[in-house]
C-alpha cells in the first residue's frame, strides 16, 4: 500500500468536520464521492463547474480519482471556452445525481466500497488569459499532493490546523489550499470577502498582495494565531513590512499554474526582511539567463490540453522558461517583474500588452502611454495618458475606451495631456506622469 493510499484511507475513516461552513466531514465527502453517477460518453474528460462550494468540489474531485476519470475545473464564465465544448459539463450542486466513469467502465461490475481506490488521474483548469488566449493547464493529481505535503512541512502546520480559504478554487491558487487542508487532516474554512475584515481567523491563510491591507484592518485577529502565506507576484515590501510589524508569522512564495501552485518559499523575519521569494521546494532547481527565470521541478505540469490532446511543455535542458524576470542574491530568488509587462490587480494578472492591443484595435493612431502604479485597494493598477494635439474629442474617446476596457481591464484614470505645462510634443517620463496622478492616488489611499 502506497503512502498516498494510506492518506486516503485515513481520511475515509475520519468523522471530523472538514468543511466548517458546510459542516461536512471526510467520511461524508468520501461516501458521496463513491456513490456519484455520470456516464462520460463523449471523451475521457468531464468539466466540473465550480460553484464556490469547496465541499461539492472536493466530492467531485474524489469521485473522479476513485473512478479513474480525468476532469477539468472551470467557473461559470469559462463554459463558453471553445476547448470545453466537446466535454460533458457537471454542475456540482447536482453531484449526487451523477457517476464519474469512463465509457469503457460503464458495464463493469461495481467496485467494492470498502476502501478508497486511488488513481493518479489528470486534472485541468483554465489560466486567466491575461497575456493572450486562456489555456487549459494539465497536471496529474499527484502533483497537487506532492506540492501540498512540501508546503505544509515548510509552513510547520500541525494536524488539525485550520486552513482559511480566500482564493478561488477553480484556479490552482485556491485548489492547492483545498488539498493542503485535505492531506494535513485539517478543517477548511471557506471565507467570503467580508470575513477578511471581521472574522477571528486562526490557522494559516494564503493571500495575494491586494488582500493584505484588508486583513490588517481586522482587529479581531490575534497575529500569533494566524500564519500568512503570501504569493501572487512581485512582493510588495511595504505590505510585507506591515505584516511583520504586526507580528504575524509570514512566509513569501512564488509559484505558477504550471508548477501546481508553489515553487519556492521564504520565511520572513524582522532582522532579514526582504522581497525574496526564497528557495525552491520539492527538489526544484532554477537558473537565470538574461534576467529570465527558468525552473525545473518534479511537479511541473504535464502540458496544455489542445484539441483533446495533452501537448507537453517546451523545455530547455529540462528547464521551463517562465515569463518572469528575476535576479539571484545569495541562493535566493528575487522577482523583478514580468517580461510581458503583467501587473497583479485585485488578485488578477493583467497584461499591459493585451490592453494595448485592445486600445489599438479601435484607435490605431492614438498617441498614448500606459503607466502602472500602486493602488491601496487592488495592489496595482494602471492609468492611460493620451497626448492630445487638440483634434481629439476627449469625452467621446474616454467613453469609448471605458466601454472596451471593462472589469479587471478598467484603468484607474484616463488623462489627456494638452496644456503647455503638461505636453510639449515630447513624451513625459513615468515619474512626471505619476506626479500628475499624485492627488488622485492620495484620495484613494485616504479612502
Amino acid at each position: 500500500m502506497t503512502d498516498l493510499q494510506k492518506l486516503f484511507i485515513q481520511r475515509e475513516c475520519s468523522s471530523e468536520i472538514f468543511f466548517k461552513k458546510e459542516q461536512k466531514s471526510f467520511r461524508e465527502i468520501l461516501g458521496r464521492a463513491t456513490d456519484c453517477t455520470l456516464h462520460s460518453k463523449k471523451s475521457e474528460w468531464i468539466v466540473m463547474i465550480d460553484e464556490n462550494n469547496p465541499a461539492n468540489l472536493m466530492t467531485g474531485i474524489l469521485s473522479c480519482i476513485h473512478h479513474n476519470q480525468n476532469f477539468i475545473i472551470a467557473c461559470q464564465e469559462d463554459i463558453s471556452h471553445e476547448e470545453l465544448e466537446a466535454y460533458p459539463k457537471i454542475y456540482l450542486s447536482n453531484i449526487s445525481e451523477h457517476t464519474f466513469r469512463k465509457k469503457s467502465e460503464v458495464h463493469k461490475e461495481k467496485q467494492e466500497k470498502t476502501g478508497f481506490k486511488f488513481n493518479d488521474v489528470f486534472f485541468g483548469f483554465l489560466t486567466s488569459g491575461s497575456s493572450g488566449k486562456s489555456k487549459i493547464i494539465i497536471h496529474p493529481i499527484s502533483n497537487l499532493m506532492t506540492n501540498a505535503l512540501h508546503v505544509n512541512n515548510l509552513l510547520e502546520v500541525k494536524r488539525g490546523t485550520i486552513f482559511q480559504l480566500a482564493l478561488p478554487t477553480y484556479h490552482i491558487a485556491g485548489l492547492a489550499i483545498l488539498f493542503r487542508a485535505f492531506f494535513n487532516g485539517s478543517p477548511l474554512n471557506h471565507l467570503h470577502k467580508k470575513d477578511l475584515e471581521t472574522e477571528n481567523l486562526k490557522g494559516v491563510i494564503s493571500l495575494v498582495s491586494a488582500q493584505i491591507p484588508i486583513l490588517l484592518k481586522n482587529k479581531n485577529i490575534s497575529p500569533k494565531e494566524l500564519i500568512l502565506f503570501i504569493g501572487g507576484g512581485k512582493i510588495n515590501l511595504s505590505h510585507l513590512s506591515a505584516c511583520i510589524n504586526a507580528r504575524f508569522p509570514t512566509f513569501t512564495s512564488y509559484g505558477m499554474s504550471e508548477t501546481a501552485s508553489t515553487f519556492s518559499i521564504k520565511k520572513q523575519t524582522t532582522d532579514k526582511l526582504n522581497s525574496s521569494i526564497g528557495k525552491p521546494i520539492a527538489n526544484g532547481e532554477f537558473s537565470i539567463i538574461n534576467q529570465i527565470l527558468y525552473i525545473k521541478t518534479p511537479v511541473l505540469f504535464a502540458g496544455e490540453l489542445i484539441n483533446g490532446e495533452i501537448v507537453k511543455a517546451s523545455l530547455s535542458n529540462n528547464f521551463y522558461r517562465t515569463n518572469d524576470r528575476a535576479k539571484i542574491e545569495g541562493d535566493e530568488i528575487y522577482l523583478l517583474g514580468r517580461e510581458d509587462e503583467i501587473i497583479v490587480s485585485g488578485g488578477k494578472n493583467i497584461s499591459l500588452k493585451r490592453i494595448s492591443e485592445m486600445i489599438e484595435s479601435r484607435f490605431s493612431e492614438l498617441d498614448y502611454q500606459l503607466i502602472t502604479h500602486p493602488h491601496q485597494k487592488w495592489g496595482e493598477s494602471y492609468s492611460i495618458f493620451i497626448m492630445s494635439d487638440g483634434t481629439i474629442n476627449h469625452l467621446e474617446t474616454a467613453n469609448e475606451l471605458k466601454s472596451n476596457l471593462k472589469n479587471e481591464y478598467s484603468p484607474f484614470t484616463i488623462h489627456f495631456l494638452t496644456g503647455e505645462e503638461e505636453y510639449k510634443g515630447i513624451k513625459p517620463s513615468k515619474q512626471e506622469l505619476l506626479d500628475l496622478l499624485a492627488e488622485d492616488l492620495k484620495k484613494v489611499i485616504n479612502g
